[in-house]
């Protein structure tokens, strides 16, 4: 979620000139650097953003440094308007690129077309903006910022690789004041919906940014140069308090949720208003086929990852609950090295490292139950674990085996009404925004468990 808020910094830090540097600090600690390169060619421009963040990770005895870099480089003509972008990004080792230009209709239309390299596939990428929308120019949308009056309002729209995906970044900024000769405003972007606050003077120029999550906290501001990063630690164990007896329900179980929290539909939970009751037995409809389809981070489609299925079958038959227990099983026996040194592997990266934490094994196993015709989903929430003392961010899967299925290859044995949903993680729109907006009502907050 931190990149795809980073996505859309990177949109209001680029001016017209050579070169600009910014250091964010997480937890009083330089943790993200930003640098912005604008270049003059004889057909255009070219704007460059690269970011690079350090992050470390800690749950119980486990912990690891994990280092993202993302170069996203935009090209315009001489009318200013965008032609082509790329977007290169590293998640310590894994590598995706996105190579795209904007294409025009007679009526003046854009979409982006290309591909996307990532895992050793390629994949055809075109997005149709809405009528009317155009790709954003960073220095328009500058002097827009610093011309506007108290309450005025500028939209833009980039592009953004997110969780393997291509996906049109839209965001909204709000002046908000005019203090000491600076512009206030607030950027709310739509795939994180975290307002950000951000200053630029009258000129144009970024001065500060602040990004406020709770459990985590982002203040970026210019430097003079390239800063000595820090990994800013993440415990997954310190985004919600618990408050009342831990849970012990193992049928159903009842929780009070922060004045803004929010949970996931699920067949698993129902909330009433700030209260949401989990059950152990999930109800409710068949899902639908966009269940079993291949998606980025879920390659059920691969032939590595179905001859893997294919092994594991036994005599299981093709959608049967043993069928997806014994894949549930050997996605836990196959990923051998448990810890938090991957990013945000997918479920063939996960195959071929045989490494990861939750997420890994979430997304190995839904994609291997999509392969073997059995409709699955990644859910991101908490999970009350009794051995870390509360609740730890967790990711699981849901699946239907003609009725509804909990599967967790990671942390298994713990009953299902001490899980709380926050969002479905796949999805053609990605699930980061709510993801996003899921985190951020209940970071800092308490989580009440009732009678």
């Amino acid at each position: 979620m931190m990149r795809a808020v980073l996505l859309v910094l990177a949109t209001l830090a680029a001016l017209p000139g050579q070169e600009w540097w910014f250091v964010g600090d997480i937890a009083g600690q330089p943790s993200v650097s930003l640098r912005v390169v604008e270049s003059a060619m004889p057909e255009g421009r070219t704007a460059t953003t690269e970011m690079t963040m350090l992050l470390g990770r800690r749950m119980g005895p486990l912990s690891s440094a994990m280092t993202i870099r993302q170069s996203t480089e935009t090209r315009f003509d001489q009318a200013d308007r965008v032609t082509a972008i790329r977007i290169d990004e590293d998640q310590n080792g894994l590598r995706s690129v996105a190579d795209l230009r904007v294409e025009r209709d007679a009526g003046g239309d854009e979409t982006a077309v290309g591909e996307l390299r990532a895992s050793g596939r390629t994949t055809p990428v075109r997005i149709a903006l809405r009528p009317g929308e155009r790709l954003g120019d960073d220095r328009g949308m500058q002097r827009a910022l610093a011309g506007l009056p108290v309450g005025g309002t500028v939209a833009a729209i980039g592009l953004g690789l997110v969780s393997g995906r291509v996906l049109p970044v839209r965001s909204l900024a709000t002046i908000t004041g005019r203090p000491d000769g600076l512009v206030a405003a607030t950027v709310l972007a739509d795939i994180a919906p975290i307002p950000m606050r951000v200053t630029v003077d009258p000129t144009g120029m970024l001065r500060s940014m602040v990004l406020d999550m709770g459990f985590l906290r982002l203040d970026l501001r210019p430097a003079d140069g390239p800063v000595a990063l820090r990994p800013a630690e993440i415990d997954p164990a310190a985004i919600v308090r618990r408050t009342g007896p831990a849970p012990t329900g193992l049928e159903s179980q009842r929780y009070r949720l922060p004045r803004n929290g929010l949970v996931a539909e699920s067949p698993f939970q129902r909330n009433d208003g700030a209260v949401v009751t989990v059950r152990a037995t999930g109800d409710g409809p068949a899902p639908g086929p966009e269940w079993l389809a291949a998606e980025p981070r879920l390659e059920a489609d691969h032939p590595d990852l179905r001859a893997w299925v294919a092994a594991q079958r036994g005599g299981a038959a093709d959608g049967s609950p043993d069928l997806a227990e014994r894949l549930r099983l050997a996605v836990r026996a196959h990923i051998t090295a448990k810890g938090l040194d991957q990013a945000d592997a997918g479920a063939l990266d996960t195959l071929r490292s045989r490494s990861g934490d939750c997420t890994e094994h979430a997304h190995l196993l839904c994609a291997a139950l999509r392969a073997a015709r059995i409709p699955a989903r990644v859910v991101v929430g908490v999970v009350y674990a009794s051995d870390y003392g509360g609740w730890v961010g967790h990711a699981w899967v849901e699946a239907w085996t003609g009725g509804w299925r909990h599967l967790d290859a990671a942390y298994p044995g713990i009953p299902r009404p001490r899980y709380l949903a926050l969002a479905e993680v796949g999805g053609t729109d990605g699930g980061i925004g709510r993801i996003a907006a899921a985190l951020a009502g209940l970071a800092g907050g308490a989580v009440e468990t009732l009678p």
